[in-house]
């Protein structure tokens, strides 16, 4: 069995109106169009679950703190008291360091696994002083970040899968198709028993 985890940051339970890109976005939408008060529908024979991302944190939900907490299992607001925006700080770090979705997946023997987003050059030549919590849960697990090599044989997606901010940055990628971004996250997902993108 393979399981492929798609997050994306800032889509949430909003509500209906001309300010909510999902309302009245299309069919091809419809499954990620969840509103306040509306019971949700499921999709290909899918459960829906609404969360309050909050978790029990009184504030507005931010990336840092939640996708630290998606990616550990563990309640990082509660552990921590707050909510934190943008990238990881060092409490936050330390927990996923500790409780890595994938290196907690490593020691239950599951594999092969995968973060199959793309990593550019100037990541590895200028490191930022900040990274994303994936960053962080891809490191304490030791594995390897797929790079643009492996995105032009169709081994990983860059965060964008279009490929376009590399093409106007003059990096000669292939452009993607929602189809074929598809695709290929498809065939990557089948040969690993977990992905992530």
């Amino acid at each position: 069995m393979s399981v492929l985890l798609i997050f994306i940051d800032g889509l949430g339970i909003g509500n209906r109106g001309r300010h909510n890109p999902l309302d009245d976005a299309g069919e091809d939408l419809r499954p990620l169009a969840i509103f306040k008060g509306e019971e949700a529908v499921p999709f290909l024979d899918g459960i829906v679950v609404a969360t309050d991302a909050n978790l029990g944190v009184a504030g507005r939900p931010q990336s840092a703190s939640g996708q630290s907490t998606i990616l550990t299992g563990v309640n990082v607001p509660q552990t921590l008291g707050y909510h934190k925006q943008g990238f990881p700080n060092q409490a936050m770090r330390d927990i996923i360091a500790e409780h890595s979705i994938f290196l907690q997946l490593q020691r239950a023997g599951v594999g092969p696994i995968v973060f199959a987003n793309t990593y550019t050059p100037r990541f590895f030549e200028e490191r930022p002083r900040w990274v994303s919590a994936t960053t962080c849960a891809v490191e304490a697990a030791g594995m390897r970040f797929n790079q643009l090599n492996d995105l032009t044989a169709g081994r990983s997606l860059f965060h964008d899968y279009s490929n376009a901010p590399l093409i106007e940055r003059g990096v000669e990628v292939p452009r993607r198709t929602p189809s074929e971004a598809g695709e290929i996250l498809a065939a990557v997902a089948a040969r690993h028993s977990f992905t992530l993108y």
